[in-house]
């Protein structure tokens, strides 16, 4: 999602419209980074990431890289010891990159307390790994609710409790792509890009959702402001309504 602006330099902010349900973020620091049971893991250098999913984020899954094995804490018990949470690498059309792929089959919410709704169910969670010359990327998607694509490119971490969350199914806000400053010029126009996802906390959490599933209603709105020409003038603040689609 982009359009064209022609301005001086302004600060500006991100305003989510009306299309998508929001709320308040959880504020994932909070969130105790640690692992009850540990596999006897193979290379002696295993790499962590926590996903967590929906508002609250109450459900908890554990990803743990070991080489070319994945645990994954099916059940969010804490326990990766489980025969069935120990997972090897999976044919898929990208072998030729020579990555290591990972997929879960369906990830259920917890049942949330004197709620009688059936919890949230998402479908096709993949995790890849890219080794690069200096590190390994990552690479995790998962259809939420049957309704849209979200995925996150978190750097896993060698340290549990330093480990990045990246929160699937919850609150929404948009933002600009990739979290980057916005710089204006006189001299022409400025591209902007809006995407829109759920933060998360670490390096490359913010699960985006992917363009075909934003609804073409949704329109979000750049508040900008202006610094003032002197000393007696005021700035000046506009909002614009971005309607042009990538």
């Amino acid at each position: 999602m982009l359009t064209q602006l022609r301005a001086a330099a302004a600060a500006v902010a991100v305003i989510p419209m009306a299309g998508f349900a929001t709320g308040d973020a959880v504020d994932l620091s909070t969130i105790e980074r640690s692992i009850a049971t540990e596999p006897a893991y193979e290379t002696g250098e295993p790499t962590y990431c926590l996903l967590v999913f929906g508002n609250e984020a109450a459900t908890r899954m554990w990803l743990v890289l070991d080489g070319d094995v994945l645990y994954a804490d099916l059940d969010g018990d804490g326990d990766l010891t489980d025969a069935d949470e120990r997972l090897t690498t999976a044919q898929n059309e990208y072998d030729m990159w020579g990555q290591r792929f990972f997929k879960i089959d369906r990830v259920r919410e917890a049942a949330k307390q004197g709620e009688t709704t059936e919890p949230d169910t998402h479908s096709d969670l993949q995790i890849a790994f890219f080794d690069g010359d200096e590190e390994t990327m990552s690479w995790l998607s998962v259809t939420v609710n049957g309704k849209r694509r979200q995925s996150a490119s978190a750097e896993f971490t060698d340290k549990v409790a330093e480990a990045p969350i990246v929160h699937f199914n919850g609150p929404l806000q948009a933002r600009l792509s990739d979290g980057a400053d916005l710089t204006l010029s006189r001299s022409g126009p400025t591209e902007v890009y809006i995407e829109v996802g759920t933060p998360g906390l670490g390096d490359n959490t913010f699960a985006s959702i992917n363009y075909s599933g934003i609804p073409t209603s949704f329109q979000p709105q750049l508040a900008m402001v202006f610094p003032a020409a002197g000393e007696v003038e005021s700035p000046v603040e506009q909002v614009l309504i971005l309607p042009g689609r990538c």
